[in-house]
């Protein structure tokens, strides 16, 4: 697959989504465990930039369009609230995929549904999005 944006855009445009949504992003301060984490997510998330499938709106906010389904919408995903963290609590433990995908739902204002029919490249980055956003 052709990268639509050059790979500087696209870590420019990763920045700014984590300046404007107020995440961590600085590198110097993180663990050796957190920084391997945080350079799969950000690798994981500025292909998709590259490729044209994540875009970061005027607001920071990640939008995401599946690519493996074929009749995707665009998701947007919003700056978690302590209720889209709170709604991982009603979530058995013995179910932490379950865990993940209300996570999701929150963050995206989305039924859970959508998340349980996408495929694993798909959620990966999703997956890397909301990392971020627990960091």
């Amino acid at each position: 697959m052709a990268d639509v944006i050059s790979k500087d855009l696209a870590e420019s445009e990763f920045s700014r989504f984590g300046e404007q949504m107020g995440l961590d992003f600085e590198e110097e301060y993180m663990s050796a465990e957190d920084f391997l984490k945080f350079t799969q997510h950000k690798s994981i998330i500025t292909r998709a930039i590259c490729r044209g499938h994540l875009v970061v709106d005027e607001k920071g906010r990640p939008i995401y369009t599946p690519v493996r389904v074929s009749d995707a919408k665009p998701v947007t995903f919003y700056e978690l609230s302590g209720a889209d963290i709170a709604s991982i609590d009603s979530k058995n433990v013995d179910h932490s995929y379950s865990r993940v995908l209300a996570l999701l739902a929150g963050a995206t204002r989305e039924q859970i549904k959508l998340f349980s029919a996408m495929k694993r490249a798909d959620l990966k980055v999703c997956e890397s999005i909301i990392n971020l956003f627990m960091a």
